[in-house]
């Protein structure tokens, strides 16, 4: 399966007077985005992806198992005008189908690192769970290194970013007739910079295709590499 990477370029002033006209104003941009590609794309919208700093538009960057001119059709047959001129451009390269065992790559990844309480008891912080003593970068580190063991071996490994963040996600009403945008809950919010060894290059593959960790439709888990010099 081809895996394409994807740059969308969004009106910020569009998407969120679109956002008001449907109730989410009060949402976040990751939020925001999820719900505009769902609006645009359907089930072809990129996922996972990262919204990235791009001056005057919003930039980004996603897999998807269809290239921009896939996306741009969909698009033009099925979205509505008021969620189409919300989408200034789509762009994408084709991604490489086979990696080497003991390819080096550079990475950046946002992620969410939660885990799941004992008994389905919710999705906390891995923080919470982490055992006494634990600084917050050991913990993350080991979070990350449980879910791409079976891929690449991570040599360099940096917490660049961490920050608290309100999401917000729709829930269906008792009679489940229309989706209400609840008052959200909190996520650690962590950026990871640096440098990783192919181990398995199909594992590889669907790490890269998939994303890592969980909120994937929602702006976490995009696995962004470059070549290692």
């Amino acid at each position: 399966m081809a895996t394409h990477l994807v740059e969308i370029r969004i009106d910020p002033a569009a998407v969120r007077k679109w956002g008001r006209h449907i109730g989410i104003s009060a949402a976040d941009d990751d939020y925001l985005i999820h719900s505009v590609f769902c609006a645009a794309y359907g089930d072809l919208r990129p996922k996972p992806f990262v919204i990235k700093p791009g001056g005057r538009s919003m930039r980004v960057l996603g897999y998807c198992p269809v290239d921009a001119g896939r996306l741009t059709e969909a698009r033009r047959i099925g979205a509505e005008p008021e969620v189409s001129v919300c989408f200034e451009s789509e762009m994408s390269k084709e991604m490489p189908e086979t990696w080497r065992v003991g390819q080096r790559l550079h990475f950046e990844l946002r992620v969410a690192p939660t885990r799941q309480k004992a008994n389905r008891g919710g999705e906390v912080d891995a923080m919470v769970l982490a055992e006494p003593g634990q600084s917050r970068d050991e913990v993350y580190a080991t979070w990350l290194k449980s879910r791409t063991e079976k891929a690449c071996e991570m040599t360099v490994l940096q917490m660049t970013s961490y920050a608290r963040c309100q999401v917000r996600r729709r829930s269906h009403t008792s009679n489940g007739d229309r989706r209400v945008l609840n008052s959200g809950f909190y996520l650690p919010d962590v950026t990871f910079k640096g440098a990783i060894t192919v181990t398995d290059p199909e594992a590889f593959a669907e790490l890269v295709r998939s994303g890592i960790g969980r909120h994937k439709a929602f702006g976490f888990g995009a696995l962004l590499v470059r070549p290692a010099v």
